[in-house]
């Protein structure tokens, strides 16, 4: 197993959270961690001590874990409104 830079693992925790507030239908969450997936992506791009291999390893774990949310997105869901959670 490769190390991973802090940068690479924060996304990996984060695509986890992801997928487990997916599990729970917890769509506030689901959000909540989009946005920091964003941010991750973000530091994890400019991160010097990547290892592009895992990280195009990674990348496929989160498309396929956005592709699992997107087919499962409850039809209601574009008008929800939700309110930042802080």
């Amino acid at each position: 197993m490769a190390l991973v830079s802090a940068m690479h693992f924060k996304l990996m925790r984060a695509r986890k959270s992801l997928e487990k507030a997916h599990l729970n239908r917890d769509w506030r969450a689901v959000r909540h961690w989009d946005s920091e997936l964003a941010d991750c992506l973000n530091a994890v791009f400019s991160d010097r001590e990547r290892d592009a291999k895992s990280l195009i390893t990674e990348l496929e774990r989160l498309l396929a874990t956005y592709a699992n949310i997107i087919a499962e997105l409850p039809e209601d869901v574009g008008r929800c409104t939700f309110r930042p959670t802080k």
